[in-house]
């Protein structure tokens, strides 16, 4: 969608934006930094930010999360670092919502303040299956308040849903936004997942992405399957997200923790489940954060 609004052409109204959470896989950026060096879009990377609801960053300074470290330490650090903890820390630290004043101190050092879970734990709330507000207040908000930022009180949203997915195409149109409207010029021009596979072969570079892994790592969209996947691939990092899971009392996927899934990791080859996923008929995606 973004080569064939670039063939277009673009005008100064016109924006292509990416808005990283900070949990998206490495694997996703480089995939729009090769957008920028093989194409030349001029994609523009924002991040959610407390102060005006966005900051713009770039490929080498955005935040983000080696989600194959085995570092601990490091992986504690960079979580709470990222935009999506920030953001639900923001919502925490907010006027009329309890807070005190070491937890505060800590958060503005950046500290991973699920390592306190006593004073969070009836405070905090993790986007899951019922409260996907990650999408919300992470992308679509930062959208939206760059947006208006720019002067602009109306505008269109261009989505990049095929013609084959009419359940994505019929969930969007009937999600009314006061801002702006959405189009569908994939959808609209007859453009399928086969058209699509298509483009890509003739392309120099690809989404290094296996279809099991997405682009958050540990979406609670994905089935049980993937998820026991990648918390065999990383149990590391899936072991730290399982620590705010236990600090917030809340979970990422309905009343299943993570550590449900890493009390199982080993009890079948990894292979053997990379390949039942990759070999299984593709399923319909039910996310909808944004292709």
């Amino acid at each position: 969608m973004t080569y064939l609004e670039i063939q277009k052409g673009l005008g100064p109204d016109d924006y292509i934006l990416f808005v990283n959470t900070g949990w998206e896989d490495n694997r996703s950026l480089d995939f729009l930094r090769d957008q920028q060096l093989y194409w030349g879009a001029p994609i523009r990377y924002l991040e959610y930010c407390a102060v005006n609801g966005w900051k713009e960053v770039t490929y080498d300074t955005c935040a983000r999360v080696d989600w194959f470290s085995t570092d601990v330490a490091y992986l504690r650090q960079a979580i709470a670092n990222s935009p999506f903890w920030r953001r639900i820390m923001a919502a925490y630290l907010s006027p009329g919502k309890p807070r005190d004043n070491k937890a505060k101190a800590r958060a503005a050092k950046g500290y991973p303040l699920f390592q306190e879970p006593n004073r969070i734990r009836e405070v905090l709330m993790l986007p899951n299956i019922a409260a996907k507000f990650c999408t919300q207040e992470l992308k679509v908000r930062v959208m939206r308040d760059f947006m208006r930022s720019q002067g602009y009180t109306h505008w269109q949203m261009v989505q990049g849903i095929r013609a084959d997915e009419p359940h994505r195409l019929h969930k969007s149109k009937d999600s009314k936004e006061p801002r702006w409207d959405n189009v569908y010029p994939l959808a609209d021009a007859g453009i399928t997942e086969k058209d699509v596979r298509a483009f890509w072969r003739r392309q120099p570079f690809d989404l290094q992405l296996e279809s099991y892994e997405g682009n958050c790592r540990f979406c609670f969209e994905k089935n049980k399957a993937k998820l026991q996947l990648l918390t065999d691939e990383t149990p590391i990092a899936a072991q730290v997200l399982a620590e705010t899971e236990e600090a917030t009392r809340t979970t990422f996927i309905d009343k299943l923790p993570l550590q449900a899934f890493l009390n199982r990791v080993g009890r079948r080859p990894i292979e053997d489940q990379r390949r039942a996923l990759l070999e299984a008929p593709p399923q319909p995606i039910s996310c909808f954060c944004g292709d």
